[in-house]
């Protein structure tokens, strides 16, 4: 007997699950953003009904055991992850804010090689400070507000890796040249 497992995903919110073999089961999942920081996430299952009534529930409460339990496992590790962000933030200084940014300036092992925590401390506080500074209320809708802060994203990175330096710390130059990367407020 063959299992098989068909996603479909209809849009950015909307998915449906069929699993086929065993036990014939569609599952459905729905996001959808209830605020800016937090989205409701819904599923559904359908469960092909047996000869036997008995049979179709013990089906459907082990599938819910399961994915119920799969959820568990999945927040115990995002608990895990978000708690060594913030002992990582804790250890350079940042805050949950800029441990995002610099976790994303980061990843590039070279980058992070290159120009040390130090000075990736230093880009992804600026980061975050220009782009609090420059973001509007609509900037996930309208494709000018998105593509102002991927320019100052971009001017600011393109200033600290411009000066090819590998000291750990900005300098004073470059804080100076920050301050006239395109996006900066204006003082």
């Amino acid at each position: 007997m063959s299992i098989n497992i068909d996603i479909d995903q209809h849009g950015p919110g909307f998915s449906v699950i069929r699993f086929s073999g065993i036990v014939d089961t569609v599952l459905l999942g729905c996001n959808t953003p209830v605020t800016s920081d937090s989205t409701e996430l819904r599923y559904s299952f359908v469960v092909r009904k047996f000869a036997d009534d008995a049979v179709t529930s013990r089906v459907g409460a082990a599938f819910i055991d399961e994915v119920t339990q799969q959820v568990i496992e999945e927040l115990i590790c995002l608990a895990k992850e978000m708690r060594e962000a913030a002992r990582r933030g804790d250890d350079l200084g940042l805050n949950d804010d800029e441990i995002a940014f610099y976790d994303a300036l980061a990843q590039n092992e070279s980058a992070r090689d290159f120009m040390g925590d130090e000075k990736l401390r230093v880009i992804a506080h600026e980061l975050l400070k220009r782009v609090k500074s420059n973001v509007t209320v609509d900037w996930m809708h309208r494709d000018s507000a998105r593509a102002k802060i991927r320019v100052l994203v971009k001017g600011i990175l393109n200033v600290v890796f411009s000066e090819g330096s590998s000291q750990p710390r900005a300098s004073v130059a470059q804080e100076r040249r920050l301050d006239r990367a395109p996006g900066a407020p204006q003082v």
